[in-house]
C-alpha cells in the first residue's frame, strides 16, 4: 500500500472497521473465543481501535450490533468513535 494511502483518513477508518468486524464475527461464530488467551488478545486490539475497555466478548458484540453503522474515525485520527 502506498504511504499516502496509509495517511488517508477514510482508508484508516475502513481498515479499523474491517478489523473490528473481523474480531466481532469471530466472537459471534466461535464461542470458544472466550478462552482467556484469545479474549485478551482480541480485546486489546479492539481497545486500541476504539478506546473502549470491555472485558467480555458478548459486551463487544452488543456494542458492535448497536453502533456499527455509526462509527467514524475520531477527529485526532486515533480511534473509531460513535458519530
Amino acid at each position: 500500500m502506498q504511504k499516502s494511502k496509509l495517511n488517508d483518513r477514510k482508508t484508516k477508518e475502513n481498515v479499523y472497521k474491517s478489523i473490528l468486524e473481523n474480531e466481532i464475527m469471530y466472537f459471534k461464530n466461535a464461542r470458544e473465543s472466550k478462552e482467556l488467551s484469545y479474549l485478551k488478545y482480541a480485546t486489546a486490539r479492539l481497545k486500541n481501535i476504539t478506546g473502549l475497555d470491555y472485558k467480555d466478548s458478548q459486551t463487544w458484540i452488543n456494542w458492535w450490533d448497536k453502533n456499527k453503522d455509526d462509527l467514524v474515525l475520531s477527529k485526532d485520527g486515533t480511534v473509531l468513535v460513535v458519530n
